[in-house]
């Protein structure tokens, strides 16, 4: 489905499996099973001959170091630990909810000198989980730039960059204003480039507003960055105090009053990244913003999604159709029992490689007939698009 992660499921996973716990002491209650798939962590590329115990003691050792003194969480925090020695991958089972949505942020922590992928298994089912907060984790503690940006005023979408960039260099650019609490750079599973996005957030709030204004409308190579809190209302009061704001040492010692040359923070870097301070351009408009992302509604129903062929022959039909306007980049037709919001069902959205192609199919596919139906078409907010923030 659309939110498949490609972690393998804890049930049925395989042969080469071992199984390492604790002891009688912390065996799980009867409740407890109901929970299992909400409290265990797939971690995958851990290395030939990694034993059980090497991993229980590894994510006790560093979960301990990043949750605050005294936290329930710290003793004895992982129950017990599942290998696959063929596939080189593991289960994590950890003692409660909230720690293992936190631990989902240890994405790319590097393991006996390698990195390695965490994330939910794909046998985990949210929507049988309870609200929650997960638990606070010092990521600095860990010297970890977590892989999850959450929701909030501190959120910045990144945009505009070119797709051969790798996530250090990506990093490396933001980093020149202040240490990395998060960063997300969007890509298809299995993609070596990038889709020309991410989000980020810093360690200390206050770099926000002033990495977005170094960075916004800054050239790299022939694209032009888009950088911005991810919230539009955030966009527009960021905007609004831009002139008040006190200037920060930026970790690189660039002075935002003048040109901005981040090429010298890496000998190794391919590209020349040369730009100049510009204002925040404020998402929040009166008019309809143009965006790469067109929302076609009235084009299908609900009905006819559920069959997997005839949903997979509707994408394949809406990229060859919005192919003939421009180049394009996803196609997404969402379905609830994918994960979406039932509303969002019926609609599709299309993502195109540049603003003018979008427009282009927004004049020739708007008003259409198809089936029945006659098609509305309109422009879409590419952060709430690339955040899946889907309602309309």
């Amino acid at each position: 489905g659309g939110f498949s992660t490609g972690a393998p499921s804890a049930m049925g996973s395989g042969g080469g499996m071992s199984v390492y716990g604790p002891g009688p002491s912390l065996g799980l209650s009867p409740g407890n099973q109901h929970t299992r798939h909400a409290r265990r962590l797939y971690v995958g590329g851990i290395g030939p001959g990694t034993q059980e115990i090497e991993i229980s003691t590894y994510f006790t050792d560093i979960i301990t170091k990043a949750l605050p003194p005294g936290s329930p969480d710290a003793v004895n925090p992982v129950l017990q630990v599942y290998i696959n020695q063929d596939k080189c991958f593991a289960f994590v089972e950890l003692k409660s909810i909230e720690l293992t949505s936190a631990c989902c942020q240890l994405d790319g922590i590097q393991f006996k000198g390698t990195g390695v992928k965490i994330r939910r298994p794909n046998d985990y089912k949210p929507e049988l989980v309870a609200p929650h907060t997960p638990t606070v984790l010092n990521l600095a503690a860990l010297g970890v730039v977590g892989t999850t940006v959450a929701d909030g005023p501190n959120k910045v979408f990144v945009g505009g960059l070119p797709y051969n960039l790798t996530e250090e260099q990506v990093k490396e650019l933001l980093s020149a204003f202040g240490p990395l609490k998060a960063f997300h750079l969007v890509r298809d599973t299995g993609a070596v480039t990038s889709k020309g996005y991410g989000f980020c957030e810093y360690m200390d709030p206050r770099v926000t507003s002033i990495a977005c204004q170094g960075l916004n409308n800054m050239q790299i190579g022939d694209k032009c960055l888009t950088v911005r809190a991810a919230s539009s209302t955030v966009a527009a009061n960021m905007n609004m105090s831009m002139n008040t704001a006190p200037l920060l040492p930026l970790a690189a010692g660039l002075n935002l009053r003048g040109p901005i040359n981040l090429g010298a923070l890496s000998s190794s870097s391919p590209f020349n990244l040369l730009g100049s301070v510009a204002p925040l351009q404020s998402s929040v408009a009166s008019t309809v913003i143009p965006s790469t992302v067109l929302v076609l509604r009235e084009m299908i129903t609900a009905d006819e999604l559920q069959d997997d062929e005839e949903y997979n022959d509707i994408c394949d039909d809406v990229e060859t159709e919005c192919s003939k306007y421009g180049i394009v980049r996803t196609v997404l037709i969402p379905r609830r029992k994918e994960g979406y919001p039932v509303e969002c069902e019926g609609s599709v959205f299309v993502q195109f490689e540049t603003t003018n192609m979008a427009g282009k199919a927004l004049l020739e596919l708007g008003g259409r007939k198809f089936e029945d139906r006659i098609v509305v078409a309109n422009y879409f907010d590419e952060v709430k698009f690339a955040d899946r923030q889907l309602r309309l």
